[in-house]
């Protein structure tokens, strides 16, 4: 669903969700579904775990916003909620006590595959998977952000709550490394 079929902008939606309206929020939440689905599936590597975490961080953001309107200064929907959901993941591997490297997750089967999706199921999708496995925790999830789902440098330190100069640095020594690793998995 794109913002165009609701006839109000992001802002508009969100006001109304203040005001308790439900279905200013499951238009934001048909909007976001996806995108936030994707970088929890990333993250832990469950389909299960990824609708579980999914549905959590929306219920968290209307509980949130039916309890502290006030105090929230939402200006960008889509960073806030995945800070939301950036947070459950954290949570998730702090009770679990495991971590799920990304060459153990299973490609995303979809009916109506996306370009990255189908990147991900080639054979260069899934050399690109393993190189990312081997990075810092912090350097995987600015690739999942950046280039999976495709969030801005703002929106990605919004997420791991750091600066934007620090999530390009990182960005650029997470792509330094990760040409490392495929050029030498070539030879």
């Amino acid at each position: 669903m794109a913002l165009g079929q609701t006839d109000l902008t992001e802002g508009e939606l969100i006001a109304r969700a203040i005001q308790g309206d439900k279905e200013a929020f499951g238009d934001l939440y048909e909007l976001y579904l996806d995108q936030i689905y994707r970088y929890a599936y990333f993250r832990v590597g469950d389909n299960n775990t990824a609708e579980d975490l999914t549905e959590t961080a929306f219920l968290k953001a209307w509980e949130r916003l039916q309890v502290k309107p006030e105090k929230l200064s939402i200006y960008n929907f889509r960073a806030w909620i995945y800070r939301i959901a950036h947070n459950l993941v954290i949570d998730h591997y702090r009770m679990k006590k495991q971590h799920l490297h990304l060459d153990q997750v299973e490609p995303l089967k979809d009916t109506d595959p996306a370009p990255e999706t189908v990147a991900l199921n080639s054979q260069q999708g899934e050399q690109i998977a393993q190189a990312i496995a081997q990075l810092d925790p912090l350097m995987q999830e600015v690739i999942v952000c950046r280039f999976i789902n495709q969030l801005s440098h703002a929106e990605t330190a919004e997420i791991i709550g750091r600066n934007t100069g620090y999530v390009r640095v990182l960005q650029y020594r997470a792509l330094q490394q990760l040409r490392a690793i495929l050029e030498a998995d070539r030879k």
